[in-house]
C-alpha cells in the first residue's frame, strides 16, 4: 500500500527549475532515501512532501488522500532536521512532550509516552536534564523521540545525523535503521552521504539537476549503475572511453590508446559507438605470480601510492590514459606491500566491467 504519491510534480522558481517532473510512489514501512549532490532537488522534493513549498505542477497524495493543498500541520507527518531544533529551557521530557500538549493530550497519556519513546531511543534515564547536558548523538536522538511522540504515519529527515563525526553517525545510522524496523514506520530521508544510502535504505532515489536519475534498491543501484553519474556518485569507479569492436556474447572494446577489452554486460550502442567503461576498484585485482584466477581484460601498470584504509587498501596505479586506475583489497596482517614505482598487472573479469552511454541513461537508450 501507498503511503506516498507523487504525480507528475515539478518546482519552478521563477526562470529556475528547481524540480522537473517527478513521479514516485512510497510504500507503507519502507525507508526511502533521497540521494544527490547539492541543487539536485532532494530537499525541495523532502519540502513539497512536507507541505512547506507547494508544487509549480502535480499531485501529492499521503496515505491515499489528496495533499497537495493542506497544510504541513494537518499531514499527520514528523519531521527531523539536522539542526536538531530543542529549547534550551526546556527539559528533555518537556521538549518531547511538547507536541503532545500543543494536540492537547492528557498529562498521564504524555507521561507514558515520552517514557515509552526515551526508551524506544535508548535514553531512558535523561528525562530532567536539559539538551545542553546531552552530547550531539543524545540530542539527536531527543530530536527523534519528539517526532514519533505523536505516531506520525510518515518521517521525513532531512540530513539529520550531518553534524555529528563519522563515528557516531554511523552508530546513528544503525539506530535509525533498528527503530525504522521495530516500529514498521515510513521514512523518507535526505542525504547527500552515499554510504549513508546504502546502508540504511531499503530504496535509493537518485536525483539530479531536479529529476530522478535512477531508483531501486542499494545492491542493485551499486551493481547495476544506469549512467555515469550513477556509477560515479553511487560508489568509487574507474572509468575509460572506448569505441565498440564487436558484439556478442563478449562485447569486444578499444580505448584510445589502442587497449582492447572484453565485458559480457550488455551495451545499448552498435558497433563503432563510443562508450564508457566502468570497473569498480574491488573488482580489479593486481595480478601475482601464484594466482590461480585468470582474468579476461589485464593491463600494465605502475603503482603511484598506497593508501591503508583500516580494513582495505587502495592502490592507485598509472595505466597511462588521463585519470589513474584505484584497485582495492582487504588489509590483512602479513600482507606483502607493493612500493611506490612497483611495475604491475591489474586484472578482472569480464563480467566486472560495465558499458555505460556517454550521457543520458542506459533507460534512454
Amino acid at each position: 500500500m501507498e503511503m506516498v504519491r507523487l504525480e507528475g510534480v515539478s518546482k519552478r522558481y521563477d526562470e529556475v527549475m528547481a524540480l522537473s517532473v517527478v513521479n514516485l510512489s512510497v510504500e507503507k514501512g519502507e525507508f526511502v532515501t533521497l540521494l544527490g549532490p547539492s541543487g539536485s532537488g532532494k530537499t525541495t522534493l523532502l519540502n513539497i512532501i512536507a507541505g512547506m513549498a507547494a508544487p509549480t505542477a502535480g499531485q501529492v497524495y499521503i496515505d491515499g488522500v489528496n495533499a497537495t493543498e493542506i497544510p504541513p500541520k494537518k499531514r499527520n507527518l514528523g519531521m527531523v532536521f539536522q539542526d536538531y531544533a530543542l529549547m534550551p529551557h526546556m527539559t528533555i521530557f518537556e521538549n518531547i512532550a511538547f507536541p503532545l500538549r500543543v494536540r492537547r493530550v492528557a498529562g498521564r497519556e504524555i507521561a507514558r509516552k515520552v517514557s515509552e519513546v526515551l526508551g524506544l531511543v535508548q535514553l531512558p534515564d535523561v528525562a530532567d536534564r536539559r539538551p545542553r547536558e546531552l552530547s550531539g548523538g543524545q540530542q539527536q536522538r531527543v530530536a527523534l523521540a519528539r517526532c514519533l511522540v505523536y505516531d506520525p504515519s510518515l518521517i521525513l529527515m532531512d540530513e539529520p545525523l550531518a553534524a555529528l563525526d563519522k563515528k557516531l553517525r554511523e552508530q546513528m545510522q544503525l539506530e535509525l535503521k533498528r527503530i525504522h524496523t521495530e516500529l514498521g514506520i515510513t521514512v523518507l530521508y535526505v542525504t547527500h552521504d552515499q554510504q549513508e544510502a546504502l546502508t540504511m535504505s531499503d530504496r535509493i532515489v537518485l536525483l539530479d539537476d531536479g529529476r530522478i536519475e535512477q531508483m531501486g534498491e542499494p545492491d542493485h543501484m551499486y551493481f547495476n549503475p544506469n549512467s555515469v553519474f550513477s556509477a560515479n556518485f553511487l560508489g568509487d569507479s574507474n572509468m575509460m572511453e572506448a569505441i565498440v569492436e564487436r558484439i556478442g556474447a563478449e562485447t569486444g572494446v578499444m580505448t584510445s590508446q589502442g587497449h582492447t577489452f572484453q565485458t559480457s554486460r550488455p551495451t545499448v550502442a552498435e558497433v563503432g559507438g563510443t562508450v564508457k567503461l566502468m570497473i569498480r576498484p574491488e573488482n580489479i585485482r593486481i595480478v601475482r605470480q601464484n594466482d590461480d584466477e585468470e582474468f579476461e581484460n589485464e593491463i600494465d601498470g605502475k603503482v603511484v601510492d598506497s593508501v591503508i584504509l583500516g580494513g582495505v587498501i587502495r592502490h592507485h596505479i598509472d595505466v597511462g590514459m588521463d585519470e589513474m586506475f584505484v584497485s582495492q583489497e582487504l588489509n590483512r596482517s602479513g600482507r606483502a606491500s607493493i612500493h611506490p614505482g612497483t611495475d604491475v598487472v591489474l586484472g578482472w573479469r569480464a563480467e566486472d566491467m560495465y558499458v555505460l552511454p556517454l550521457q543520458g541513461t542506459l533507460e534512454d537508450g
